[in-house]
């Protein structure tokens, strides 16, 4: 870590990646300890590997990730920001807006999947239009990414890439991943998520000081193969800075460029596989995340050639009726799975209302018993009043047990429904394109044949005419 923070402070440009909540990626994340490693004595594994102090890291490039410093657990800032006993709660952003309604009734894209767009309420700039790496592309996906601030009192000038929109705001990882046990309450997340409701939030940042080169070319700074190779092995090669703490530590004044990106599934293959083969899918992704990053790292290089061209997308020329009567069918079934979706959480609501009820009613019998006891004077400790309240307990624990377990039948049996119907509705959306597409195959083959048929009968009614006209009636017959 202490090697790349002098690399940064020297000037070369840097990308960085970091994440509070790896979704493909099997890495740690911002607030996560590293894995133990295995092979220890006795068939124990060895103590995890402690973490690099990416503290040192924000304070040089003049940002830092929203989070809770202090958690209990040891995580990651524990091991990560100075090697104390504290932990860190990173936070993770998320964003009401789902461009693609066919994937609402999916339950894994949850808010945390973040579509950066200039289409989100609020977020006409959430791709700076100044900014050449992100401006002019359609869509970015974040995956449960990092929300990225201006440290205060930095010098460093730190400008958004990719921000959110309005609705928008963070929920801490150890929150979120408490609530996604079994038995996940939606009401519960939708309120840790309300709770903490924040407007724009940045996701990716340039952080540049005054006197950094932008875009420098990596030529001047790393050197090439043919200088290293002439090099002695106790100097340091033409062109190559020394990164060492001891030289840099009264060196001149930093020069940073850095791009800051608060998520690594950008760099997922998953992307190059969806941009490669879009016929693999029945939904038109929009997400540039491959010239994103890309983008990326050619302006941090200082190659801008194909900043621009990676940006333009191929326009398909489409039957303006076809889509139009194909918008006004997926219309109609946004609506229907919306009812249903409005009927599934009132009958859940009404589900989880009526355990309360039950639950309450022998809790309030407690109270009653307590307060009789009270007003006639029997001491808490009697027999009488101990049997009594005790058999009143047991009963309102075996009410709790008892109306979970209708609870949990009802709210799977509501799933189990929900997810029938809107599979249901879905079918049948996909009937009526196909449909759809069935009779504009048939009319484009059969219309261009109906003009040269109807030219051959007007000519062939045309030439029996002329034949008879010269012919005497008597011959006719």
């Amino acid at each position: 870590m202490d090697n790349l923070v002098a690399a940064v402070k020297s000037g070369i440009p840097t990308a960085i990646f970091e994440d509070p909540v790896p979704y493909f990626r099997d890495a740690p994340g911002t607030g996560q300890p590293k894995p133990p490693r295995g092979g220890g004595m006795m068939g124990m594994g060895q103590p995890p590997e402690p973490k690099g102090d990416i503290q040192g890291l924000w304070d040089a490039i003049g940002v830092e990730m929203l989070g809770n410093p202090g958690m209990p657990g040891g995580m990651g800032m524990g091991m990560g920001m100075g090697g104390g006993g504290g932990g860190f709660d990173a936070s993770v952003v998320w964003q009401d807006y789902l461009p693609y309604k066919k994937l609402g009734g999916f339950r894994q894209l949850t808010p945390e999947w973040v579509f950066a767009s200039s289409q989100v309420p609020g977020g006409e700039d959430s791709l700076n239009p100044d900014d050449e790496i992100v401006s002019g592309m359609t869509e970015v996906l974040f995956i449960m990414p990092g929300a990225i601030k201006k440290q205060d009192g930095s010098n460093v000038t730190v400008t958004p890439i990719v921000t959110t929109g309005e609705d928008s705001g963070t929920i801490g990882f150890q929150e979120l991943q408490t609530a996604s046990r079994d038995g996940l309450n939606p009401d519960l997340v939708d309120m840790l998520r309300r709770r903490q409701k924040q407007g724009k939030l940045n996701i990716a940042v340039r952080s540049r000081s005054a006197d950094a080169d932008a875009g420098q070319d990596l030529s001047r700074i790393v050197p090439s193969t043919e200088t290293l190779l002439v090099a002695d092995e106790d100097s340091t090669p033409a062109g190559l800075p020394d990164l060492s703490i001891s030289e840099t530590e009264d060196a001149a004044p930093d020069k940073i460029d850095v791009v800051y990106v608060g998520d690594i599934d950008v760099l997922n293959s998953v992307f190059v596989s969806v941009r490669d083969q879009p016929h693999l899918s029945d939904i038109d992704w929009r997400f540039d995340n491959v010239a994103f990053v890309l983008n990326v790292v050619d302006d941090l290089a200082g190659d801008k050639r194909f900043l621009d061209v990676r940006k333009k997308r191929p326009r398909h020329s489409s039957l303006k009726l076809v889509e139009e009567k194909a918008s006004a069918a997926r219309n109609e079934a946004e609506v229907e799975m919306e009812k249903f979706k409005a009927d599934f959480d009132q009958a859940e609501q009404k589900a989880r209302q009526r355990q309360a009820e039950a639950v309450a009613e022998l809790q309030n019998k407690v109270n009653e018993i307590q307060d009789q006891a009270r007003k006639s004077g029997v001491a808490a400790s009697g027999q009488e009043l101990q049997r009594t309240l005790q058999a009143a307990l047991q009963q309102v624990a075996m009410k709790q047990q008892v109306e979970q377990r209708r609870l949990d039948t009802t709210v799977e049996s509501l799933t189990r429904d929900r997810d029938k119907q809107l599979l249901e509705i879905e079918r049948r959306l996909e009937k009526q394109e196909q449909k759809l597409q069935n009779t504009c195959k048939w009319m484009a083959l059969l219309l261009p044949m109906l003009p040269p048929l109807l030219i051959g009968l007007a000519v062939f009614a045309r030439r029996r005419s002329l034949e008879s006209e010269g012919i005497t009636s008597a011959r006719r017959k």
